[in-house]
């Protein structure tokens, strides 16, 4: 009631006092009596100030009211509990009843989501959407269906306690095919509602480690178990209510009793080979829990992908049955590769020049289909070729001279970066080789602006049209938009290495000598702290934290990570030596260094 000529109107027409909401929904179908105490006037001028008085004028009247009322007429009056069973009796409650219950669920509903919340900021489990959508987009129609079919998936859903093993060289599609079983998992209703899943990603440090699986499976089936709950209570309010984290021992004993409790689950963990914490002293790490895992009295259905490293195939050949690995040999996923290969050549926006000529798309396919050997990864490194070849003869001496491998593939997009590019192609590849997480494409423009020979060492107006970034190394990199946090809709764009083989060649000792020691950790870390120093040193130290951080992009990861690169490089460069000093004697820079960490 906020027009006050209506109210006024009402008052003269209807004897009307006050006006009362809180019991409304009860007066007409259960005899009570309201009393209440009046703390403003009924239009916009409502407000709390004499609320206190006002609940404190109700009470004493309902005190002295019935300090009046004789108790034999008290006696005489049915019990509430018999008036309600009546009123049920004659449906007069029942709207009541259904407010009521709608209204507590309401409040336990808003109780669990904000018990999520603090569980969420407790656990910290990484956004895991972000490698199944993309997963999702890089696969072909229909591709991933044949294992769909297969005998062993069939028997995997539906017997208890069971475990597979899907194994492969690099790029065959291993991730695309755990997301695949994801998603044919989450369209079943006895499946998705215990289903569980995990991403090992080389790209992102939050993705590395056995922990943070952890983790993230406790914070997946709290959610959809609410059976499993009581086990979170318990250590979240015993560790400074949720402010400290417990060791990794606690957390995998909570997810045990947990899983214990669910009833029958299902696991898909894919790329284990990129955990850089599959088994650490005494007897910790991923595989040991796995392990332990199987010696549970669980119904759990349990699927993992790698490589078949040696530590990983040792473990699995202890707990699985021969038929419960599949290698994905290259007649296994042979359909898989000729649809993707054929959808390229008909589709592919830089094959275009070549869809008025049916016999050229079908060389193109032919070669690729016999030389895959299985590697999804191989065939899109020569398509990335073959889209920059304009001319018939141009495509004929690109088939003519494949490359046999991955490695040869890596090797040969290297050779043919010009050499007025190198020097920012090294840069880029350095600093998404070794950083401790994702670079944004905003950051990596200024990396590898920066030019520490130069004075100034940083200017904004060096840096490369964004979209042109990923052709200094193209095949090696590639861009990807995604949510900036999870539980926001702001989108953030990132440039990546394109998959785990490019971080493994760059860092191997198989390089070419011309660039071998620029990939040598010492040296690498080195460029990048000497990168940073050096934009550090040239912010505007006269703007605000926030203000530096909208006009200078890499200024907070230059703030949080130049150390964690320079004690790894300890004294591998003169140059980062000359610029931590000029640093550490600049009052300024140090100050800002400080508040942009802090903000971080």
């Amino acid at each position: 009631m906020k027009d006050p000529s209506v109210r006024d109107r009402l008052s003269k027409e209807m004897d009307v006092l006050c006006l009362e909401m809180e019991a409304a929904g009860l007066m007409n179908h259960f005899p009570c009596l309201v009393i209440r105490g009046i703390c403003d006037y009924s239009d916009t001028h409502k407000n709390k100030e004499w609320q206190g008085y006002a609940a404190m004028a109700a009470a004493a009247y309902a005190k002295d009211l019935l300090n009046r009322t004789a108790p034999n007429r008290v006696e005489a009056e049915k019990k509430l509990t018999k008036v309600i069973d009546e009123g049920f009796a004659h449906g007069y409650l029942k709207g009541v009843h259904s407010l009521a219950s709608a209204s507590q669920s309401g409040v336990e509903s808003l109780k669990v989501d904000k018990y999520l919340e603090k569980l969420r900021n407790w656990l910290s489990p990484p956004d895991l959407s972000t490698n199944y959508n993309k997963a999702l987009e890089q696969r072909n129609p229909g591709s991933g269906q044949w294992f769909l079919q297969i005998e062993a998936y069939k028997a995997w859903k539906r017997e208890p306690n069971f475990f597979l093993w899907l194994n492969g060289i690099p790029g065959c599609g291993k991730t695309v095919l755990s997301s695949t079983v994801f998603e044919n998992l989450e369209k079943i209703e006895a499946c998705s509602q215990n289903l569980l899943y995990f991403y090992f990603d080389f790209t992102n440090t939050e993705k590395h480690s056995f922990e943070k699986l952890i983790c993230s499976l406790i914070h997946q089936l709290y959610y959809k178990s609410e059976k499993v709950r009581r086990y979170l209570d318990s250590p979240n309010s015993s560790f400074d209510n949720g402010r400290r984290r417990p060791s990794i021992d606690l957390l995998s004993t909570t997810l045990q009793n947990m899983l214990q409790q669910a009833g029958e689950v299902w696991i898909v963990l894919d790329a284990l080979d990129e955990c850089k914490t599959r088994k650490y002293y005494p007897t910790g790490g991923l595989l040991p829990w796995i392990r332990n895992l199987r010696d549970l009295q669980t119904n759990i259905h349990l699927l993992i992908t790698s490589r078949p490293e040696q530590d990983i195939k040792e473990t699995v050949e202890k707990l699985a049955r021969n038929k419960d690995i599949i290698s994905l040999q290259s007649d296994l996923i042979e359909d898989d590769i000729c649809g993707y290969i054929r959808a390229r050549v008909k589709q592919s926006e830089g094959l275009s020049r070549w869809h008025e000529r049916p016999d050229m798309q079908s060389k193109i396919e032919a070669t690729l289909v016999e030389k895959a050997n299985g590697m999804f990864r191989w065939v899109s490194c020569q398509f990335d070729v073959l889209e920059h070849c304009y001319s018939p003869q141009e495509v004929e001496m690109v088939r003519a001279t494949l490359p046999a491998t991955l490695d040869e593939t890596y090797a040969r997009i290297l050779e043919n970066i010009p050499p007025n590019h190198m020097h920012y192609a090294k840069r880029l590849l350095q600093f998404l080789s070794f950083s401790e997480r994702p670079l944004r494409i905003d950051e990596a423009v200024d990396a590898i602006a920066v030019d520490t020979a130069s004075r100034p060492r940083f200017d904004p107006q060096n840096g490369s049209p964004i979209p042109e970034i990923s052709k200094y190394c193209y095949s090696l990199v590639v861009l990807f938009t995604k949510k900036s946090n999870p539980y926001k809709d702001e989108m953030v764009t990132e440039i990546q290495l394109a998959h785990f083989s490019v971080k493994e060649y760059l860092t191997s000792n198989r390089l070419a000598k011309s660039i071998k020691m620029d990939f040598e950790e010492a040296a690498a870390r080195a460029s990048i702290s000497e990168a940073c120093l050096a934009y550090l040193l040239d912010l505007d130290q006269t703007c605000k934290p926030q203000e530096i951080i909208k006009s200078y992009p890499m200024a907070q990861y230059s703030a949080q990570y130049w150390t964690s690169h320079a004690i790894i490089a300890e004294t591998h460069s003169e140059t980062g030596f000359k610029l931590a000093i000029e640093f550490f004697s600049c009052k300024d820079s140090i100050e800002t260094c400080l508040e942009l960490y802090d903000i971080g």
